[in-house]
């Protein structure tokens, strides 16, 4: 393997590596705020449709 395809590689692993670490970063803050639970309507409706069926 010649010297600047060992840099290549080694570069194009790097920026993986950032690319991944910036994703986990971002997903972490997002759940940090904690979950806003599910909207009342949106549970009034569910409850609903499922009607009176016996399980």
């Amino acid at each position: 393997m010649s010297r600047s395809q060992l840099y290549a590689e080694a570069l194009a692993d790097l920026l993986r590596q950032r690319e991944a670490a910036s994703i986990t970063e971002r997903l972490n803050a997002v759940y940090e705020e904690g979950e806003p639970g599910l909207d009342q309507a949106i549970h009034r409706a569910q409850w609903k449709s499922i009607g009176r069926e016996s399980w």
